[in-house]
């Protein structure tokens, strides 16, 4: 008789307590259950049941071969779902999370570009700025941006993002520009609370990356919100550069202390289960490649241009140009792709 299908019915019987519940469970009669279970016990030559008229039992042997059986079951049918990932066509839904303004500018042209390419994925993006549980929200794939917390949850670096501190030049002019971080506690800071570290800004200083308390008369669980009030003049904003990056573009904020920016913060895709669906599988290939270019680069919403060639000079502005995107695979490949 067939090994594989004998341990799944003396799975079942264990699971049971009962070869009558088992054939139900399994559609076969008790006969054939009992048969199965008498053919496992003949090959390994113990007992794996202690039987009675009133009740039945594992024996040392019968608990040691359950627990066995259930892990070669689940390597195999793991192993069948990654054979079959590997083959299947992306298609279906697809659920993704991401903060609402790393969705609003990146994310949502992703996904546009990804369904051009696999027409039949159909997505759903949800924007907010909590922190998804992919398992507990039924999400695919969630994308954050910080250093992530230990857990059970795999996450794949797809991008790197800069912090840029900023204000408007009408506030700048009337209040002065922080020459050091530590200048802020003279300042209004205009504090998005829906980030990882509400009212702690983070700088560079000699001795690495630290976070500084700053305070306000303004906060906000939506940038945008902050945002908004920043370009009014109320004060100073600290912000992902794809957020503000075409504000100072243009001479509507312009970048202070940027000898003190901090580290980049990864951006990684976050999701429950090694054994993808195709459609995972490729979405996450496609943001590495788009993002990243396979190089791991500092990714900007566009190439950043001195906010001094746009207004006049004023302390804290900054040149810079960041291509990717050239090691990318083709069929994803983007002109200097940016965050």
């Amino acid at each position: 008789m067939d090994r594989l299908t004998g341990m799944k019915v003396f799975l079942a019987v264990a699971d049971a307590a009962s070869f009558s519940a088992a054939g139900r469970a399994l559609g076969v009669s008790k006969a054939m259950v009992s048969k199965h279970v008498a053919h496992l016990e003949d090959s390994l030559g113990v007992r794996l049941l202690q039987r009675s008229t009133r009740c039945m039992r594992l024996t040392e042997a019968g608990s040691t071969y359950q627990e066995r059986c259930r892990r070669i079951l689940a390597d195999i049918d793991e192993t069948e779902r990654v054979v079959s990932a590997l083959r299947a066509e992306p298609r279906g839904l697809l659920r993704v999370a991401a903060p609402t303004s790393l969705g609003s500018y990146h994310l949502a042209p992703a996904l546009s570009e990804y369904t051009a390419l696999f027409p039949q994925v159909q997505v759903r993006l949800i924007l907010n700025d909590s922190a998804e549980d992919p398992i507990k929200e039924r999400t695919d794939v969630v994308v954050r941006i910080g250093r992530l917390a230990s857990s059970n949850l795999i996450a794949r670096r797809i991008a790197e993002v800069r912090l840029v501190t900023c204000a408007a030049r009408v506030y700048l002019e009337r209040f002065g520009v922080p020459q050091i971080p530590g200048d802020l506690a003279r300042h209004n800071c205009l504090i998005y609370t829906g980030g990882q570290t509400p009212g702690e800004w983070r700088f560079r200083g000699p001795d690495g990356e630290y976070g500084l308390s700053v305070t306000g008369d303004f906060e906000a669980n939506v940038g945008e919100a902050v945002r908004m009030v920043g370009l009014r003049g109320q004060g100073l904003v600290q912000f992902a550069s794809y957020v503000v990056q075409r504000d100072i573009d243009v001479g509507r904020l312009c970048a202070v202390l940027p000898e003190h920016e901090a580290n980049p913060l990864p951006i990684h895709a976050v999701y429950a289960d090694r054994c993808l669906p195709a459609s995972v599988r490729t979405f996450v290939e496609f943001l590495e490649a788009r993002f990243l270019g396979g190089r791991g680069a500092v990714l900007e919403d566009r190439a950043f241009r001195s906010v001094q060639a746009q207004t006049g000079p004023l302390q804290g502005s900054r040149a810079e140009v960041i291509m990717a995107g050239e090691d990318a695979p083709q069929a994803y490949r983007q002109p200097a792709a940016c965050l």
